[in-house]
């Protein structure tokens, strides 16, 4: 379902916005058809403990893709498919920290996919991080973007994320730079193994 990340870009710019995540993750074929159908299926594969069904079925309730919003079923459904580890969910239950005002818990769940290999945790915990706010950490943020364009394959995207890297750095000290270098030198070690994840 997810074996790329296509529309990232969007992603990244649109930081609250659950239904951008949805089309970021790159689903090749998304489960959000409003079928009564389809939502049927969704919800019995669900039940049986389909993690790719709980995470589409728990972000549409989320944003009201078939017009219903449920936002402690969204919730339920995104933590029964980050209990079994399932990357895409994970990230999803930050973005909906974040919208909430709670960066602070949103960079843990984004760092908890990033473990997993997934791309965007790594992406949106530093731009949480380079967000004003209670959160804020220029180095943190800085050494966030390095590892995620270290790990980005593709080249416009790569590039975008070296300039939001760049307008972080112009605002850090000579001090500030050279603290957040160390601490991408300490992620790379730390993420030299663990593979970017995909969902073949």
């Amino acid at each position: 379902m997810i074996a790329v990340i296509r529309s990232f870009a969007m992603a990244v710019i649109a930081l609250t916005a659950l239904g951008s995540l949805q089309q970021a993750i790159g689903a090749e074929e998304a489960d959000d058809s409003c079928t009564p159908e389809a939502v049927a299926s969704r919800k019995q594969r669900a039940g049986a403990g389909d993690v790719k069904a709980m995470y589409w079925l728990g972000t549409g309730f989320d944003i009201g893709t078939c017009g219903t919003v449920d936002k402690r079923e969204a919730w339920k459904l995104l933590t029964s498919a980050a209990g079994r580890e399932f990357p895409p969910a994970i990230h999803a239950l930050g973005v909906i920290r974040r919208r909430d005002g709670e960066p602070r818990e949103a960079i843990g769940y984004f760092k908890r996919s990033a473990n997993l290999g997934y791309q965007l945790g790594f992406v949106d915990a530093g731009f949480t991080y380079a967000e004003r706010g209670k959160a804020h950490d220029a180095a943190a943020a800085h050494a966030s973007l390095s590892i995620a364009i270290a790990r980005e394959q593709e080249a416009t995207l790569r590039e975008f994320l070296e300039r939001t890297r760049e307008r972080t750095a112009a605002e850090m000290t000579p001090a500030d730079l050279q603290r957040a270098r160390d601490m991408a030198t300490d992620l790379a070690r730390r993420y030299e193994s663990v593979a970017k994840w995909t969902d073949d």
